[in-house]
């Protein structure tokens, strides 16, 4: 994109040497032929001369325009600008100089080449043309202020001449100022050759062929009248046009073809400077002509894998990337065109049959002629990374945070009926030196209740790290879920009437058949029915219900005591998890129980939810999927022993840390 900028402006500049050269060798041709008269000849140089500084001139400011748009110019361009300027302002006093003298000739008024406005025009020309000479050889930023004055005194000299010393009007006044002028010329040779150093041979040769052509254009051409057929006169007239042509030449070479070559070295740094950021940048960058890329940085061709980045610079952004992505390029295109500027967003794009997912922001390069697109693309993989590594850096906070509160916790549970027992002991010790049997087996029970809890407490303790360690193994079989759960309700009902609570089981369905690990199923069971009875208010209900639903079965604990809050029916599963963490709470627990009970629920293909509200109780939802049984296969596979033998160390084991 650059070097086609630049092989513009150098057509453009070929195309401008050119077009002088044929302008110069054409009136060059009109004064060998003598079409013309000398007047209407030296008129039309001059016209056309006058006119390619004008032309120049607007050309520099609209290329300057062009360039830098609404940006400040920086003081080496203001320079060259004010120079185009000043040649175009030459061009100007040009145009009227041989305007006046050619009106004058085709008027048949008699003119002399000396007169006053003759002579004050040609000088004012000649002073601009001296000092924009002087100007440009010269530091600028030193002498600017002293150039100004040089000028200013010479237009004033040049007016003072013009209005007040009449008596100069003649051939001698006219050539004091000839001298005048011819003087400025040969000091502006003296300072070329002086500082011949500083300038490149063509621009030396080029500007010592000026200066020499215009002083014997001064020195010779204004003493005597030359007729057309005169040789001298078509020497002089050559003279002229070398001298312009060589001027025109130095205009083009010293200002603003130096100037567009410092615009374009700076524009070579500045394109250097950014491809250097965007190539140093971890994020894909990508610019696109509308849909075209133009071009793409290392990291995209990282991301992206692809091995020559001319295989897509060039290309439409719809012939690389897959097709669902379409919409989003255009509707980021759309944004783009309406906004200038895409806010961050998250975007999934693959190209090269790699998908990233990326944060991607764009904006729209101000263009004169197209529309230019800047994207870059962030991969969020390593944000994703550092989100996970939060996450889970905040889990393991919050696990360690839970053990804290677990080992507390377990410290209390062990520690509670440890005391309790030894208390027991010393009183029965006390008894049995009394003699006092009645008193002893009063303590017996609180012992016999304490040990359950430790029993309780220590199974529960190792049947989590079973089942977290995969040890854990359930042996399932038939049974009748429905004459589990009722018998299990059955056989706390006594537990139940010390706290006064009422139990109520109810059920459609008599026989409903899961395959389930019997164990867990009554492990299960008890938890939450000892739940329910512990966190309940004297005189309660517990309502215990089975419903079929299609190929699955659901059993309702309901009761109508304290309820949880909302905050924490979400994650009162977790480990760890109670309503009431206080060491002072009223009722006792370890936390783990309805974690273990969600555990073994999941081991036999079920699932737990809970709904609870604070004051108006809570509903436990368990459910299992229902399997096919022929009832006499059943019955033949039942066990011997009897279901209260089995189950009535469980009920106390599980009731143990209620005390009524």
């Amino acid at each position: 994109m650059y070097e086609e900028c630049i092989t513009k402006r150098k057509n453009t500049w070929d195309l401008i040497n050119i077009l002088s050269i044929i302008i110069f060798l054409f009136f060059t041709s009109i004064v060998i032929k003598g079409i013309a008269d000398k007047y209407f000849i030296e008129y039309l140089c001059k016209t056309i001369t006058s006119m390619f500084y004008i032309v120049l001139m607007v050309y520099s400011i609209s290329k300057m325009k062009y360039r830098y748009n609404s940006v400040f110019l920086e003081e080496e361009d203001k320079f060259y600008l004010q120079i185009s300027i000043g040649y175009g302002l030459l061009g100007l006093i040009s145009i009227i100089k041989s305007a006046i003298f050619y009106s004058t000739y085709t008027n048949n008024i008699e003119f002399d080449l000396i007169s006053n406005k003759t002579i004050a025009i040609n000088t004012l020309y000649y002073i601009l043309q001296i000092g924009l000479i002087a100007f440009s050889l010269k530091n600028y930023k030193e002498n600017f202020k002293s150039l100004i004055k040089i000028l200013l005194y010479g237009l004033i000299v040049n007016f003072i001449f013009m209005n007040s010393f009449k008596i100069y009007i003649g051939t001698w006044g006219y050539s004091i100022r000839s001298m005048f002028l011819i003087c400025g010329f040969i000091f502006l040779i003296f300072l070329v050759y002086k500082d011949k150093g500083n300038f490149d041979k063509e621009s030396y040769k080029e500007i010592l062929i000026f200066l020499i052509s215009k002083v014997v254009y001064l020195f010779f051409m204004y003493f005597k009248r030359y007729d057309l057929g005169d040789a001298k006169f078509h020497l002089f007239i050559l003279i002229f046009i070398i001298g312009e042509y060589s001027f025109l030449k130095l205009l083009i070479t010293n200002t603003l073809i130096n100037a567009e070559r410092n615009l374009n070295e700076k524009l070579q740094y500045m394109v250097s400077w950014y491809e250097g950021i965007f190539e140093n940048m971890p994020d894909a960058v990508t610019i696109r002509k509308n849909d075209e890329i133009i071009y793409i940085n290392d990291s995209y061709q990282k991301f992206f894998n692809i091995k020559n980045k001319n295989d897509v610079i060039g290309k439409s952004i719809f012939d690389i990337i897959d097709k669902g992505s379409y919409e989003k390029i255009k509707e980021k295109d759309t944004i783009l065109l309406k906004d200038s500027i895409l806010k961050p967003r998250r975007n999934i794009y693959t190209i090269n049959d790699i998908t990233i997912e990326c944060e991607e922001i764009g904006v729209k390069l101000k263009d004169t002629y197209t529309d230019l697109y800047l994207f870059i693309l962030r991969d969020i993989k390593y944000r994703k990374d550092y989100e996970n590594m939060i996450l889970k850096l905040k889990q393991k906070e919050d696990d360690e945070k839970l053990k804290n509160q677990f080992f507390t916790n377990i410290s209390h549970e062990f520690k509670t009926p440890v005391n309790v027992i030894y208390s027991a002991m010393q009183m029965q010790e006390k008894y049995i030196d009394e003699g006092n049997l009645v008193g002893c087996r009063k303590y017996t029970s609180s012992i016999r209740q304490n040990c359950f809890r430790l029993i309780k407490l220590i199974n529960n303790i190792l049947d989590i790290n079973k089942i977290e360690s995969g040890y854990y193994s359930p042996t399932k079989k038939i049974i009748n879920i429905v004459e589990k759960v009722e018998d299990i309700t059955k056989s706390i009902i006594d537990y139940a009437s010390f706290k006064g609570i009422e139990v109520t089981f109810d059920t459609v369905e008599e026989e409903i058949f899961c395959s389930c690990d019997e164990d867990s199923i009554e492990r299960i069971v008890l938890n939450l029915i000892s739940n329910a009875i512990k966190y309940n208010e004297y005189g309660g209900l517990l309502y215990v219900n089975i419903e079929k639903d299609d190929d699955k079965v659901q059993i309702f604990f309901k009761d109508n005591g304290c309820g949880i809050d909302k905050d924490r029916v979400e994650t009162i599963f977790n480990r760890f998890e109670r309503g009431d963490t206080t060491l002072y709470r009223k009722t006792e627990g370890t936390g783990i129980g309805l974690n273990l009970v969600k555990s073994m629920v999941e081991i036999n293909n079920g699932n737990i939810s809970i709904e609870s509200e604070v004051g108006n109780g809570t509903t436990v939802i368990v459910e299992f999927p229902i399997v096919k049984c022929d009832l006499e296969d059943y019955y033949k596979l039942q066990d011997e022993f009897t279901f209260e033998n089995t189950l009535v160390p469980k009920v106390e084991i599980e009731f143990s840390d209620i005390y009524f």
